[in-house]
C-alpha cells in the first residue's frame, strides 16, 4: 500500500514537471519571435513605404531628371558650325597638290605672315587690331568680317589655311574661306600688297572650291 502511494506521488510530480517544461519552452519561443519580428519588418518598411523620406527624394529626383530630358531644346542648326569646320580641317590635312606641301590653319592670334602682313588679323574689319588694311577682290572693294556661323550679311570669313611656313612648298597659297551673305561659298587668296591695300583674287582651284561648297551644303 505504501509503495502504491509512492508511485502516485512520482506520477504527479512527473506530470507537473512535464507541464512546466512545456510552458517554459512556449514562453521562450514567444520571446524569440517577438525579438525577430521588428528586424524582419524593418527593411520592408524602408523599401515599400512611400511615405519614407528617402523614397520620396529618389522619386522626385527621377521625375525632375526625366522632365529636364524632355524639355531640353534641340540644337539650332547654323549655316556654319563646329562640325563643318572640322570637315574642312580634315579636307585641308589631305589637300596636297604637287609642290604645295602642307596647309596649316591660321586665325586671329595665330596669324601667318604674308609679305610682312599678319593675316587674317589685318584684313578683318570686326575685330580689334592696330590697323585694318583696305581689301579688294577681283578689282572691287570688299569688307571682310569674322563670323562663327557665316550668317551675317556681307563677306564672312570662317577659316584661313596657308602653306606659307612650309619650306618644302615651292608654290605658296593662303586661302580665305568665305560665306557670302550666309549662302554662297567663296575662296579668295591675296596676290599683292600695294601700300595699305591688299588685292585678293577669287581664281582658285575649282576642286578646292567644290569641296568647300559640298561641306557648306551638308546639313
Amino acid at each position: 500500500m505504501k509503495a502504491f502511494k509512492n508511485l502516485i506521488k512520482i506520477a504527479v510530480f512527473g506530470s507537473i514537471a512535464a507541464v512546466s517544461a512545456a510552458f517554459l519552452l512556449f514562453f521562450q519561443t514567444e520571446q524569440a519571435a517577438a525579438h525577430q519580428s521588428p528586424k524582419q519588418a524593418e527593411p520592408l518598411t524602408a523599401v515599400h513605404n512611400k511615405q519614407n523620406p528617402h523614397f520620396q527624394l529618389l522619386k522626385e529626383d527621377h521625375e525632375h531628371n526625366h522632365q529636364d530630358h524632355q524639355e531640353q531644346p534641340a540644337e539650332k542648326q547654323t549655316v556654319w558650325n563646329l562640325q563643318k569646320a572640322e570637315n574642312l580641317r580634315q579636307k585641308m590635312m589631305i589637300y596636297r597638290p604637287s609642290n604645295q606641301g602642307r596647309f596649316k590653319e591660321y586665325w586671329v592670334g595665330t596669324a601667318v605672315k604674308w609679305k610682312g602682313t599678319a593675316l587674317p588679323n589685318q584684313v578683318i574689319s570686326n575685330i580689334k587690331t592696330k590697323e585694318v588694311l583696305k581689301v579688294s577682290v577681283d578689282g572691287k572693294s570688299r569688307q571682310l568680317q569674322y563670323s562663327k556661323t557665316g550668317e551675317l550679311s556681307g563677306w564672312n570669313v570662317v577659316a584661313v589655311f596657308s602653306n606659307q611656313n612650309d619650306a618644302k612648298a615651292s608654290k605658296k597659297h593662303t586661302y580665305f574661306f568665305i560665306i557670302k551673305d550666309g549662302k554662297e561659298a567663296q575662296i579668295i587668296e591675296p596676290v599683292s600688297l600695294k601700300r595699305k591695300h591688299i588685292v585678293f583674287t577669287s581664281k582658285v582651284s575649282n576642286k578646292l572650291l567644290s569641296a568647300f561648297t559640298d561641306i557648306l551644303a551638308h546639313k
